[in-house]
């Protein structure tokens, strides 16, 4: 039986993720990732910036927006309004949204310890006060690398706004719910 090219590529991706070498590693596990994204229950987990705990798996059952943004993109801005507009009207009804923040932190290499802190304490501020006076209470993934982002990097995410509309299952389901697919997709998720 001949392997399928997909099946190829993730057997030569587990060699590559077998190397001593860590960037390799990386990079194979990404690109598996990547490849493989649609086939499983999504995993990530991560402490908010507020704070909070999140883990995907605590989702199940709801339908889960998956929102790759930041406070300085003009077309992540421009959605805001249809985000909040839907979350209003579903989110009782199972629908939740969790944001992964691409905000740069600005961190210089040769950055003090004490200048780096400093920088991630002000961008960590701007995506608070922007959050806040947007009313989005979701949770907010922040990492401070800008497009070397760790979730958005893991999924190959190369612009925002990106999004991926997770179902029940936790699989991903749409990676074009923007506009007034958002809300469609969201009904017929929800059998509304």
């Amino acid at each position: 039986k001949t392997a399928t090219p997909k099946a190829q590529t993730l057997a030569e991706l587990d060699e590559f993720a077998a190397s001593p070498s860590e960037s390799v590693r990386k990079v194979a596990m990404a690109e598996k990732d990547k490849l493989t994204a649609f086939d499983k229950p999504l995993e990530i987990a991560f402490t908010a910036v507020d704070g909070r705990k999140v883990d995907l798996r605590d989702y199940r059952g709801k339908v889960v927006l998956i929102d790759f943004w930041a406070t300085w993109c003009g077309p992540c801005k421009a959605e805001i309004p249809n985000i909040k507009r839907v979350y209003a009207e579903y989110q009782a009804k199972g629908f939740e949204i969790i944001g992964i923040s691409l905000e740069n932190a600005s961190i210089k290499p040769d950055d003090t310890p004490e200048q780096i802190a400093a920088r991630h304490d002000k961008a960590k501020k701007v995506l608070n006060d922007f959050t806040t006076m947007t009313d989005m209470p979701w949770p907010q993934y922040y990492d401070g690398k800008f497009w070397k982002n760790d979730l958005s990097t893991r999924f190959g995410i190369a612009s925002i706004p990106a999004m991926f509309l997770i179902d029940q299952d936790g699989r991903i389901v749409s990676t074009e719910a923007r506009g007034p697919k958002l809300e469609a997709e969201i009904k017929r998720l929800l059998k509304l």
